[in-house]
């Protein structure tokens, strides 16, 4: 079974996205500060993080991006997505701030679903998707 730690600071994000994780076969951890997830991850390696960032809204700068960095470091090679409203997020480059995916709210659970099994189980390069 898969595992997913859910950072986000709202109680409601928090349980749909662990109600309906779980319900997908994930096991899922929930977090509501940076704090409480990286004291989550000491032990317990995840194979995806999901984040709303937090503190880590535009303007993206060295400031804002203290508590995404304490986040990274205690992930280590474990995959983050960031998971926010801020639209500005998209423009962020992926390789650059080491994340694995950036995915905009409001989205479908079913395109969350799709986006998570992306990144958990990437198809092999060539490989077509049918439309």
């Amino acid at each position: 079974m898969k595992r997913l730690l859910v950072v986000d600071d709202d109680q409601c994000m928090r349980d749909l996205l662990q109600e309906f994780l779980t319900d997908e076969g994930y096991e899922v951890t929930v977090a509501a500060t940076t704090e409480d997830a990286v004291h989550a991850l000491h032990g317990r390696p995840q194979d995806l993080i999901l984040t709303d960032g937090l503190e880590f809204r535009p303007p993206y700068g060295p400031a804002e991006s203290q508590g995404f960095e304490a986040l990274q470091r205690a992930a280590g090679d474990q995959p983050i997505a960031l998971f926010t409203a801020y639209g500005e997020a998209a423009q962020l480059n992926l390789a650059e701030r080491h994340l694995a995916g950036v995915w905009l709210k409001p989205m479908d659970l079913g395109d969350l679903l799709a986006s998570i099994q992306g990144v958990l189980d990437p198809l092999p390069a060539g490989v077509l998707v049918p439309a």
